[in-house]
């Protein structure tokens, strides 16, 4: 089995088939410089030489465009001489007529735990539960296998030591006496890299340690949970299967180094060499020898079982070939050049981030797109607020909305704000109450203020009263004007963030670059990122790029113009 690793989450699966043709599969699409949804970048940065690339399938995991990348999916299905395959599981039923609208291809929608066999190779996704709606709820994890080799991939999430995935995963790796069983992980330290951009100096390297430790701490949890199963009665222990080797790979969304070349951006907590340094001393302290390597850039490592002694390879990233339960090669990908860009782990370097409170994506006139539909605007607001938002959070376990209301004298409230070229200004704001049905809208003072329609009506309306005309009265001239000092909100965004959003022209992590204000909540802009309830902005998300894709713009282009 070959395994070409493109770098993030994105792997190319080289499976022999009954006729001992490779059969090649890849998982997830996101081949560009930039994430348009993050505005982030990738790393490594990859040039595709699409002569030489060819593909059978493409897996798509999920809705994140870090995964789902319509610009990487445009040139897949254009470029390519021999149209692969592509197979959705079922979360992403909804986008199949989008898909064939904008790619003309052949799809298959794959149930969860269903065996799909193509080209004499099988395939199988599963999703497993979760009592917690998280933003990676949807994501279907993948398995490959032959007569002799079996490889399983977590895509982009962290399995849970429960007896089903335990149990699944090993019946998955004993159907056949496979040679070879590759399970991969993947590892994201996004959270701790974020961090130490944003401490001082002097508070990074304690962070590093805690960050550190408990990642430990969850290793000795992880490996607890597998030996007390297996003492139980599940008997399930996939890493004592003879074949068993383990390759990790990462996240790697960082900063766009390569163009705006800020040094402090390339802060690293943790390197995946350092997450396979401890992951193989923690599973030795439970007497776990087993293979495992970073398949990443430069080298990955073993612990002997026989002598107290690390063995490692340095290698470049690309090909890995697995055969016999071990990897035995390393090669140069042939149809890929790379550039990759060091991260460091300095932590006394001075700089740090200091984000602006603005909108993420900045108006040419800002009053004037306020003006403009204004009404409009905030009753697609109220209407998410009432028939999404109110169900969802009212819902939730972890944050109901009635334990936050009794919090703030029995009121939720979510702060508006606009940009008007020059500063923010106070909109208004959305209240729920204990007993209403609903969120209704807040004119603030400001409003008042700033948005006079004319120096005619201006002359004729008081502080206190709305003129008839103003594209707010129909909403909101019932409304008692509101002293924003005295106004205590629990939620605080832009106008113009939460627009785009519903229409899908920025995403839950377009935040990277947005100042969400320190001590409010964030759970409306969870829930705007939410899956399985959201289904309508993610096809807008979708139209809205690929139809950029179609005219051959670049992610790097529209994302520069933003961030700059």
């Amino acid at each position: 089995m070959i395994i070409d690793y493109l770098g993030h989450s994105e792997v190319l699966i080289n499976i022999k088939n009954s006729d001992g043709k490779y059969v090649k599969i890849l998982s997830d699409a996101w081949l560009s410089s930039y994430s348009v949804a993050d505005l982030m970048q990738r790393n490594p940065v990859i040039d595709i030489d699409w002569e030489n690339f060819e593909l059978d399938v493409v897996f798509i995991s999920h809705s994140h465009m870090d995964h789902f990348d319509p610009y990487s999916l445009v040139k897949i299905f254009s470029k390519l001489k021999n149209k692969p395959l592509l197979l959705l599981p079922e979360t992403l039923t909804y986008t199949e007529k989008l898909l064939k609208n904008y790619l003309n291809c052949e799809i298959k929608i794959l149930k969860n735990k269903e065996t799909f066999q193509f080209k004499w190779i099988n395939i199988q996704w599963v999703i497993f539960p979760d009592w917690m709606n998280t933003n990676e709820a949807d994501v279907m994890t993948l398995a490959v296998w032959n007569d002799e080799e079996i490889v399983f991939s977590e895509i982009d999430i962290v399995p849970p030591d429960s007896e089903e995935w335990i149990g699944y995963v090993y019946n998955l790796f004993t159907q056949k006496d496979f040679k070879t069983r590759l399970y991969l992980s993947t590892r994201n330290e996004l959270e701790g890299n974020l961090t130490i951009i944003d401490l001082a100096p002097e508070d990074r390297k304690e962070f590093a340690l805690e960050y550190k430790q408990k990642r430990i701490e969850e290793m000795y949890t992880h490996y607890n949970n597998i030996l007390a199963l297996e003492e139980a009665w599940i008997k399930a222990n996939i890493y004592k299967l003879p074949g068993f080797v383990r390759g990790f790979v990462g996240q790697w969304i960082i900063y766009p180094v390569m163009d705006l070349g800020c040094e402090p951006l390339k802060l690293q907590i943790m390197s995946l060499e350092e997450n396979v340094e401890l992951e193989t001393e923690v599973a030795g302290d439970f007497g776990l020898f087993y293979p495992m390597y970073a398949l990443n850039r430069i080298w990955g490592q073993k612990r002997n079982s026989d002598e107290a002694r690390w063995d490692c390879v340095y290698q470049w990233l690309g090909r890995y070939v697995f055969e016999d339960g071990d990897l035995q090669n390393v090669e140069k990908i042939p149809f890929v050049d790379w550039k990759y860009f060091k991260m460091k782990q300095d932590l006394d370097c001075e700089c740090r981030r200091e984000l602006k409170d603005k909108p993420v994506i900045s108006q040419e006139n800002s009053e004037k797109w306020i003006v403009n539909n204004l009404e409009e605007k905030i009753q697609i607001i109220q209407n998410y607020l009432n028939n999404v938002f109110l169900p969802y959070q009212m819902w939730r376990l972890d944050a109901n909305l009635k334990n936050l209301a009794l919090e703030n004298d029995w009121k939720y409230v979510i702060q508006i704000k606009y940009w008007d070229n020059w500063e923010k200004k106070i909109l208004g704001y959305f209240v729920w109450s204990l007993g209403s049905n609903g969120f209704s809208f807040v004119k603030s003072e400001e409003f008042e203020k700033y948005f006079k329609i004319d120096s005619e009506t201006t002359s004729e309306w008081q502080s206190s009263k709305t003129p008839p005309n103003h594209p707010i009265s129909k909403i909101s001239n019932n409304l008692q004007i509101t002293d924003n000092s005295q106004i205590s909100f629990n939620e605080t965004y832009f106008i113009e963030d939460l627009i785009n959003f519903l229409e899908g022209k920025i995403e839950l992590y377009s935040n990277f670059w947005q100042y969400l204000q320190p001590g409010t909540n964030i759970y409306l802009w969870e829930c705007l990122g939410a899956n399985f309830i959201n289904n309508e902005i993610i096809l807008k998300k979708f139209r809205y790029h690929f139809d950029l894709a179609k005219k051959w713009i670049e992610p790097r282009e529209r994302v520069l113009k933003i961030i700059k």
